[in-house]
């Protein structure tokens, strides 16, 4: 019985992409290393998690009316996790404004997940909550560790000011889903 031509094709093209070293197989979907709750706690960078999507929010003093920050609320659709990155506005800085960022969701186990930036001790731990250490007062930006991002988040940027006695004057929040 002599071997058809299309079955000849597809085993010599089948051969010689093996020895090209050329594979077919599928791709992962994503190529990151954690997907939504399994996210949670985690450095996205570490994990490879990069945004496709923000929303953004000012934080302005209640008291001056000046932006003394900005908010952002990240979303990774290829980790399904969202962080939240906050920067003082280069008022707030003159102004010695200080700065925690703060992302909240409730996870899609219904755990409640607040990670705060800068957290106390090292973050990247994989814990639901990390709790806010001191105040940031740089120019750079901050973020938070990534929460599930299966529901709606919310981030902030809280902002203090020494001349009014260390008190809250101003937030920004800013509200994302996919």
């Amino acid at each position: 019985m002599r071997p058809s031509y299309r079955a000849l094709v597809a085993f010599t093209s089948s051969m010689a992409l093996g020895l090209l070293g050329v594979g077919v197989t599928a791709a992962p979907a994503s190529a990151a290393g954690c997907y939504g709750y399994t996210c949670h706690g985690y450095d996205m960078y570490h994990f490879g998690c990069t945004y496709t999507s923000t929303t953004s929010a000012a934080a302005v003093d209640k008291r001056t009316g000046v932006i003394v920050g900005y908010v952002y609320n990240r979303y990774s659709k290829g980790c399904n996790s969202n962080w939240a990155e906050a920067q003082l506005t280069p008022a707030g800085v003159a102004a010695g404004d200080t700065l925690i960022a703060q992302i909240v969701t409730t996870d899609s186990k219904g755990n409640s997940e607040v990670m705060n930036a800068p957290a106390v001790g090292n973050g990247n731990q994989g814990a639901l909550t990390e709790a806010a250490g001191q105040d940031y007062s740089g120019s750079a930006s901050i973020y938070t560790d990534m929460v599930d991002g299966t529901n709606l988040t919310y981030s902030y940027a809280l902002v203090t000011s020494p001349s009014a006695g260390g008190m809250l004057v101003s937030y920004g929040t800013g509200e994302a889903t996919q």
